[in-house]
């Protein structure tokens, strides 16, 4: 699926498409680094 039909299926802009998926790419890279911090500190607290 593409960017053009995901921005037919919600009638949004290019503009806006682009914004959240800026938004997505932001948030999952910020949830993955607090995940294997977290994850890195319960293993250090396990041994």
């Amino acid at each position: 699926m593409n960017v053009g039909t995901i921005t037919q299926l919600f009638g949004a802009g290019e503009n806006e498409c682009s914004i959240i998926l800026l938004w997505t790419k932001v948030f999952a890279s910020v949830s993955l680094t607090l995940w294997s911090a977290f994850l890195m500190w319960f293993v250090a607290g396990q041994v």
